[in-house]
Parts: C-alpha cells; sequence; structure tokens
C-alpha cells in the first residue's frame, strides 16, 4: 500500500491515496520466487481459478519475524497461510462488489501497460520529487500477513529506492510501515 501525504496549507482537498504494491502490477518487476498465484498455478483447474484467487488474495499469511530482511530465504523459511478466513469471504454482498469491482478496475488498467511505463512512472515518483508534489512524503504501508507479491513488493520498493537520485534531481522521503493482522483487503 501506498499513501501519498500532502501538506494540508498548499493542499487543503489533498487525500491519501491507497495502492497494494505487489511488484509486477507497479512496479513491472515480475519475481520468479518459486511461489504461485491461482491464476497460473497449474494445479488449479481453470474453472475454480477465480474462486481460488479470491482466497489468495484476501487470505492472510505469517511473514517473516520482525528485523528478519525479506529474503526469498527468509519468505520460504517462514510465509505460510494461517487458517484465518480470506478477507473477501466475510464481506457482505454489498461490501465484495463494491470492493472487488473497485480494484478490479484500477488494478486492471494498471496491468495493461507496458511494465516499462511503469518502471518509469515508479523511477519518477520516488526520484523526481520536484516534478510534481514536491513537497510530498511517501509513507509506503505494507500489510504484514498479506500475499507473497505484496510483501515482495516491499522488498522491491526497499531495494529500488537504495538508489541514488539522478543529477539535478530531488529523491522523494519515503517511510516504511508494516501493518499488523492486516492481509491484502484489511488496508
Amino acid at each position: 500500500m501506498v499513501r501519498i501525504r500532502a501538506p494540508t496549507d498548499k493542499w487543503p482537498n489533498a487525500q491519501l491515496f491507497p495502492a497494494d504494491p505487489p511488484s509486477h502490477i507497479y512496479y513491472g518487476i515480475v519475481p520468479d520466487l518459486g511461489f504461485t498465484w491461482p491464476f497460473v498455478d497449474p494445479t488449479v483447474p481453470p474453472e475454480r481459478k477465480a474462486d481460488a484467487f479470491v482466497d489468495w488474495v484476501s487470505e492472510y499469511n505469517t511473514p517473516p519475524p520482525d528485523g528478519t530482511p525479506i529474503t526469498v530465504e527468509s519468505m520460504h523459511k517462514y510465509f505460510t497461510t494461517t487458517p484465518r478466513t480470506p478477507t473477501l469471504r466475510t464481506l457482505s454482498p454489498e461490501e465484495y462488489e463494491l470492493t472487488v469491482e473497485l480494484n478490479v478496475r484500477s488494478g486492471g488498467l494498471i496491468m495493461t501497460t507496458n511494465e516499462a511505463i511503469r518502471r518509469r512512472h515508479a523511477r519518477c515518483t520516488y526520484f523526481d520529487a520536484d516534478a510534481v508534489l514536491p513537497n510530498v512524503d511517501i509513507v509506503f504501508l505494507f500489510c504484514e500477513e498479506g500475499t507473497w507479491s505484496g510483501m515482495w513488493g516491499t522488498k522491491v520498493v526497499q531495494d529500488f529506492i537504495e538508489v541514488a537520485a539522478d543529477p539535478g534531481k530531488k529523491k522523494r522521503k519515503v517511510t516504511f510501515q508494516g501493518l499488523k493482522n492486516a492481509s491484502h483487503f484489511i488496508c
């Protein structure tokens, strides 16, 4: 999840803009970590893929312990699905329709763009702070019990922002905050 915090004295109507950060959607980085997801999992029959995705995208998982770096090894060692009911299975039909429809429209449109475009926009967001909203910091919230792709998205951004900005460009301030007991849809 990314939230953009704008100074209220300059933008009194500014809001927080949430988004969950799977690396393949927002940063154009498709990981091969030895994990899968329902739409590409060969063990999930085609007729069950959509339903299995509902569970997967809102399930709860055990994260690496506090202080453990997010690595392929730590994720394989600690990251397992818990028996807790997936969030989307707890919503009323009305809540489900609102939640899923909004996410499918926004995430679906982003996924149809070229990965190079997503990488370019991510780079501009973090490394060209003077171009747009120069006084805005990023508070990067991530769900500690969300999907493996969201957890890896956090790692991708942590690594991504370690690079220095290009000469003449201003790097945006980024703070990371994990949300305990939160899955993809609790955020």
